[in-house]
């Protein structure tokens, strides 16, 4: 060997050493504070906390150890400590890649492998079993919400055609039976007490008036016309009645299939409105001909009942319990009424109810 290469080898001699040194030393390992090996797969169980890697080291030297863990992390982390520490992994193989480097030179590397078992919450079957337990869960709580709807529904209705018989067996029956007492009466008082005949004129009304109001209401509860066929029916049935009695033609125009149900409340307020509209009409309107439209409008059901009789001006103010009635009955929200009237042009009635609102 050369001189000049000789003094190369011992110029090269302790970095050769040293470099040799760095890699024959191991890496280790600790979890939770117990030395665990790396010659096999390392495997910890799902319950450790802390796994530290702990990088040869020298006191004579001072480096720089980087450190990932992949999968995990995608940038080397760099510490002058030699300790790579992570805290409650989730459970999965991992991979641990780190170096030692002095100056800007790597002159160790280290590799190691490991697994964490995992959790049952952390397997894929147990989140579809939550998923599982979770929508049976909430369709067990729907069916029964809507069987107890379902039953409250029904318990309404029995106590709706309870109320509906009781009001014409008793309440009927007893209005029908002072009507025909009245009627007895008259009948029997002498000339002398015909001052009578006006209260009981008054008496035999009242009674009519109630009776209808009764049968009326009857007719309201009852769910077996909770349909707005039943109510269309029934608004043409009176109508046709009362109009005809002072020869005034109908015209009578029905939304075509229209399918949905009224609750209690509208039925009743559209109904007494649609009453009032058609005994004024017929009482003081001198009108010939009457024409009722209904139509869906924008979810709303719109009825309007026109007459060609003399007409009123709607801003002044009337005797009467017409109007009062009118805007009695749309007070309760179920129903809204418009009047619209000139003198000599006749007079239209518009009735709105909203279909999207209601509950029975």
């Amino acid at each position: 060997m050369s001189d000049y290469g000789f003094r190369l080898f011992l110029f090269l001699f302790p970095y050769i050493f040293c470099a040799h040194l760095s890699y024959a030393q191991e890496l280790e390992v600790y979890a939770d504070g117990e030395k665990r090996s790396l010659k096999s797969e390392l495997v910890l169980n799902s319950e450790y906390h802390e796994i530290v890697f702990l990088f040869p080291a020298s006191p004579d030297s001072v480096y720089t150890y980087q450190f990932r863990l992949n999968d995990l992390e995608d940038e080397w982390k760099q510490s002058v400590y030699p300790v790579a520490r992570y805290t409650n992994l989730n459970g999965g193989k991992y991979h641990f890649e780190g170096r030692t480097i002095s100056g800007e030179r790597v002159i160790s590397k280290y590799n190691a492998t490991f697994e964490i078992k995992e959790d049952f919450w952390e397997k894929w079957w147990f989140w579809l079993f939550v998923v599982i337990v979770i929508v049976s869960f909430l369709s067990i709580v729907i069916y029964f919400w809507f069987l107890y709807d379902f039953r409250q529904r029904m318990k309404v209705q029995e106590i709706r055609q309870r109320i509906a018989a009781d009001l014409h067996d008793e309440v009927g029956a007893n209005l029908s039976s002072i009507t025909f007492f009245v009627e007895l009466l008259r009948k029997k008082i002498t000339r002398s007490e015909t001052e009578l005949n006006p209260l009981l004129e008054k008496i035999s009304r009242n009674s009519q008036e109630s009776a209808t109001l009764i049968n009326d209401t009857i007719w309201a509860l009852n769910p077996d016309y909770d349909s707005f066929e039943k109510l269309a029916e029934k608004m043409k049935s009176f109508a046709a009645e009362i109009l005809a009695a002072r020869d005034i033609a109908l015209t009578f125009h029905p939304v075509p299939d229209m399918k949905f149900d009224l609750s209690i409340d509208q039925r009743r307020d559209v109904y007494l409105i649609f009453k009032e509209a058609i005994n004024n009409a017929a009482k003081h309107s001198v009108a010939n001909q009457v024409v009722v439209k209904m139509a869906q409008i924008e979810g709303a059901l719109e009825i309007s009942v026109e007459d060609n009789g003399i007409g009123f001006d709607s801003v002044l103010t009337y005797e009467g319990n017409g109007l009062k009635n009118y805007n009695h009955r749309s007070r309760g929200g179920e129903a809204k009424v418009k009047v619209e009237s000139e003198p000599g042009k006749g007079t239209t009635i518009r009735i709105w109810t909203n279909m999207q609102n209601h509950q029975n």
